[in-house]
């Protein structure tokens, strides 16, 4: 294991671990040269005042005014502005993922934020150094991470809508009334309506009414809010063409691959990630078994769920209708041939697998333009 390129290994710098929360900072300082360490507490989104201790903590520990510093803190709600600022004012950061920070398992854990700010500096001073592990994210650029905005809300909105439609329908269920969903924008558009409705007692009671004509308000917006999605959607893909424009339309001449799918494939992997090999694009995906076995112990723990949880729920969709709509590929007959056509629920857990295959499959097809083995891509359309 070697140290983080990107500095002298001889030359001292400082090292900041940061515990960042809602009302304040927790700052463990310290330097490559020395294990005891500085804890200072910062008003939470004040730059300004990290900035100011770091200036005092070289005073402190002896080092110039252009000393190097590199910054940690755990990925969380802030995501990752917090990161940007830093290096933009010459401070290297890393945002680390928590799980990847080592802790005793062996009795109940004490925590607070100066304790975890500690064992995040220790951790990190020894990953510059090359002597332990650190899962550290890779960050997008403002406009990769603006870009992925329009999908996840398209997503966040159809989860919407489906609650709002359950909750319509248990309301009508508690009046006797049971009315086909397709019919329910019906009710969206003219809630005059329901002073029609009548169930084996007659009409909705008034607070009922009431509580339904704001749920169907609430659905009517919703679907407002999906138009106004799609159009948005519709208008970027006529502007001028990017690498992840490039690579949606790449993916979407395979059969099986819509266009709503391969825009979350390069949002949320391909257009901004570079992966070194296929078992780093495999780890984003997290769909990969978790045996345990020790001495005569063997065991499945199920699939582990590390990953990227948008993009697996995405793969496993395409991946049925991978098998669909790419009988011939390579992939297909593979997963017919060792999990269909028995019963369904071995089906389900091999599709996990069939999706971290066509997930490094689609990716050396995007990266190095490698057609999956036996797939079929779509007729081009006539100018």
């Amino acid at each position: 294991m070697t140290a983080v390129p990107g500095h002298d290994c001889a030359t001292t710098y400082l090292i900041v671990a940061m515990d960042v929360g809602s009302t304040k900072w927790v700052c463990a300082i310290g330097t490559s040269a020395s294990p005891k360490s500085r804890l200072k507490t910062v008003p939470a989104r004040d730059v300004t005042a990290l900035r100011a201790e770091i200036d005092l903590a070289k005073q402190s520990f002896g080092l110039p005014a252009g000393a190097p510093v590199w910054c940690c803190y755990e990925a969380g709600r802030d995501g990752f502005w917090l990161y940007r600022v830093l290096r933009e004012v010459g401070i290297q950061c890393r945002v680390v993922d928590p799980g990847s920070v080592p802790v005793d398992q062996r009795a109940k854990r004490v925590k607070t934020d100066r304790l975890d700010s500690q064992a995040l500096l220790r951790q990190f001073a020894l990953f510059l150094r090359g002597e332990a592990k650190l899962s550290v994210l890779n960050v997008p650029s403002v406009e990769a991470e603006d870009a992925r905005h329009i999908d996840r809300e398209r997503l966040c909105l159809r989860n919407d809508r489906t609650t709002v439609q359950n909750e319509i329908g248990s309301l009508l269920a508690l009046a006797g009334v049971v009315i086909e969903r397709c019919k329910l924008i019906h009710l969206a558009k003219e809630p005059e309506r329901l002073d029609g409705l009548a169930g084996p007692l007659g009409c909705l009671p008034p607070h009922q009414q009431a509580r339904l004509r704001r749920q169907l308000e609430r659905l009517k917006l919703i679907d407002a809010q999906q138009v106004e999605l799609k159009a948005l959607k519709t208008s970027l893909s006529t502007q001028p063409k990017t690498v992840a424009s490039a690579q949606i339309a790449q993916l979407v001449g395979l059969r099986g691959i819509g266009d709503t799918s391969a825009r979350q494939l390069v949002f949320e992997a391909f257009s901004w990630r570079k992966f070194e090999n296929r078992e780093k694009a495999g780890a984003l995906l997290g769909a990969v078994s978790a045996p345990y076995a020790s001495d005569q112990s063997r065991r499945e723990q199920g699939i582990t769920k590390t990953g990227n949880a948008r993009l697996r729920a995405t793969m496993v969709e395409i991946a049925w209708l991978w098998v669909r709509h790419q009988p011939t590929s390579e992939i297909t007959k593979w997963f017919l041939a060792k999990w269909g056509p028995p019963a369904k629920r071995a089906k389900l857990v091999g599709i996990v697998g069939l999706a971290r295959k066509l997930f490094i499959a689609l990716w050396r097809y995007v990266e190095q333009g490698v057609v999956p083995h036996g797939a079929t891509l779509k007729p081009v359309k006539a100018a």
